[in-house]
């Protein structure tokens, strides 16, 4: 019987000590799945807060989004200005302010990227860039009386008069990705 025991003994010893071994184990797969969770690396043309991502810094730590829709088409500037402050998107359930309009170089690179940005836009429910000759969109860059205008279809930036022009808007909006 005493070898029995002692076998017994040793099993249940063996037994804890692998219960242990599991905790630990189970322990650490958690802690690198967090870490991995956590530092979740975001891309051009994903969906965040409710728009798509169109620009990240040289750091990674910030992006730029624009809104899946415009928020107007055919509005004067302070209009549009309005218009973009007053936006809110909502993503799973969490409503987002903060947005705004874009600046002359924002502009410029949402032009560069649209079809990226109409791709994502309309498999999130939104809408691409007006494809038509007078898809023309406002920026928030002002020189005076007049700001600076982006047509998509082709053409360069223009500097135009705010209060006798109406013309589209998309908001955009700088977000913390760390």
């Amino acid at each position: 019987m005493g070898f029995y025991t002692q076998l017994l003994k040793q099993l249940l010893t063996l037994k804890e000590k692998m219960n242990t071994m599991k905790v630990i184990f189970g322990l650490v797969l958690f802690f690198f799945c967090s870490i991995y969770l956590s530092a979740q690396v975001h891309q051009e043309g994903d969906f965040l807060r409710g728009g798509v991502i169109f620009h990240i810094n040289e750091t990674q730590d910030t992006a730029l989004i624009c809104a899946i829709r415009d928020q107007a088409q055919y509005v004067d500037w302070a209009s549009a200005k309005q218009l973009c402050e007053r936006f809110f998107s909502i993503q799973d359930g969490q409503m987002y302010r903060g947005w705004r309009m874009p600046s002359k170089a924002e502009i410029v690179k949402m032009k560069e990227k649209r079809d990226m940005i109409n791709a994502a836009s309309e498999k999130n429910g939104g809408e691409g860039f007006d494809p038509g000759f007078g898809a023309h969109y406002w920026s928030g860059t002002e020189e005076g009386t007049h700001a600076w205008l982006q047509p998509f279809t082709f053409g360069l930036l223009t500097l135009m008069h705010k209060d006798s022009n109406t013309f589209f808007v998309r908001g955009v909006q700088k977000v913390a990705l760390k």
